[in-house]
């Protein structure tokens, strides 16, 4: 990596920013408990603020108030903000209360911190069966050859006789205790890693679907255009390389022979007494694996079918007629008119277009926003704006009120989480 790769990471790297905060163990140790510890993928955002409550309560008892003076819920919003990106914060279908789950960069800055600490027993050789396997795997896997891969075949058929020929005889070669210590660490090693990738792998189909939704806001091509140039078909998703390899580990994943064996072979490697002091988590790490892999499964279908409705045509022609008036404004600016609180409308209006913005159906619910809607004061000048919670008779210009979620004005109309109730413009 050369300086400006370093930099830029160092500049925009979430795990980056969380390991140089000064708050770090407590996020970290928190964090890592409750996500990554005990593999929960979604808590509801009541439980997630008791149990830092409780976590913070255990801290001041030794260190003292001082230590980490904010409460619970200030500290999880602000992990959860845009500009930290620690924690995903986001209202599940049918419910009106925020629930949350970590980021890859939560996962990528523990296993840096792990990995840090000093080992007492490091092994190298099964490391190096494995590099031998894999280049074994691509190299005859993919090979066209018929008379290369039946040479192949033969050598291993060859090399697997002569191992009955020496068990027969008697001449039973056994494992030592340090090679299957070694080959335990690196078994725990990957089942862990594998459980931080389904994270990784949820949070790129997120942002696959993001860029798609870009694009087909952004289209000014026909709408058919627009299926065969950015989707092909109804499952884009699914049909990238990360969906393909996600869906084959899935597949086998699910396969009950597989359970099974590999069930068996765990038990009995758990029992073994080369091993010591056997990690306890490898015992259900199958389970983990299966309740991380439906819920990125069910990440990727409800993405899929939000997908399809953001392509339905009243949908489409909705966007499509938005933006295009909110274009011909910015487009066209009268003398003396700032187009500042514009352009921030028409950000917002792409960001709930996209589904990343507050407003959106993936973010907050639609009773929230009439909730909301319905509140609003409405303003005693023509040319100034209010917004909710501020007395009556209190009042801010465009640029203060565009800084708000939404705001309302008696010459324009109401304005609604980046909803304009008309054309016009507060002047």
């Amino acid at each position: 990596m050369d300086f400006d790769d370093v930099e830029s990471l160092r500049r925009a790297s979430p795990a980056w920013r969380l390991l140089r905060a000064d708050s770090a163990a407590l996020v970290l140790s928190f964090l890592g408990r409750v996500f990554v510890d005990e593999n929960v993928r979604s808590i509801s955002s009541a439980e997630l603020v008791m149990r830092l409550d409780d976590h913070l309560y255990a801290l001041h008892e030794r260190l003292g108030e001082a230590a980490f003076p904010r409460a619970a819920k200030a500290y999880l919003d602000d992990w959860a903000a845009p500009d930290t990106g620690w924690l995903r914060k986001y209202y599940p279908a049918g419910s009106d209360e925020a629930h949350f789950d970590a980021t890859p960069a939560v996962e990528k800055a523990l296993a840096w911190v792990s990995s840090i600490r000093s080992r007492s027993f490091v092994g190298t050789e099964s490391r190096l069966n494995t590099v031998f396997e894999l280049l074994r795997q691509m190299a005859f896997g993919s090979e066209t050859d018929v008379s290369v891969r039946l040479a192949e075949l033969q050598r291993r058929r060859a090399e697997i006789d002569q191992e009955i020929e020496r068990v027969r005889s008697g001449d039973v070669e056994v494992m030592d205790a340090a090679a299957v210590r070694d080959r335990y660490q690196q078994f725990s090693a990957t089942a862990r890693g594998l459980l931080a990738d389904f994270r990784e792998v949820e949070a790129n189909f997120r942002t696959l679907d993001r860029e798609l939704r870009e694009r087909i806001a952004a289209w000014s091509g026909s709408k058919g255009e627009l299926l065969d140039e950015v989707l092909g078909d109804r499952s884009a998703i699914a049909e990238s390389d990360q969906g393909k390899s996600f869906h084959a580990f899935y597949d086998f994943l699910l396969s009950r022979d597989k359970q099974e064996e590999f069930a068996t072979l765990l038990d009995r490697v758990q029992r073994l007494p080369a091993i010591g002091g056997a990690d306890p988590r490898m015992r259900r790490i199958h389970y983990d694996w299966l309740d991380a892999g439906e819920r990125t499964q069910g990440t990727v279908r409800l993405l899929s079918e939000q997908l399809r409705r953001f392509l339905d045509d009243q949908v489409w022609l909705e966007n499509r007629r938005v933006i295009d008036i909110l274009r011909s404004i910015l487009a066209r600016p009268s003398p003396g008119r700032s187009t500042g609180p514009l352009r921030r409308l028409c950000c917002r209006w792409n960001a709930r277009s996209t589904g990343r913005g507050p407003g959106s159906p993936s973010t907050a619910p639609a009773r929230r926003t009439a909730r909301a809607r319905s509140t609003s004061p409405s303003c005693s000048s023509r040319s100034t704006w209010t917004r909710p919670g501020w007395p009556a008779g209190s009042s801010s210009r465009c640029a203060s009120a565009s800084r708000s979620g939404w705001a309302s004005c008696s010459r324009t109309g109401r304005l609604s989480r980046g909803w304009p109730s008309s054309s016009r413009t507060c002047r």
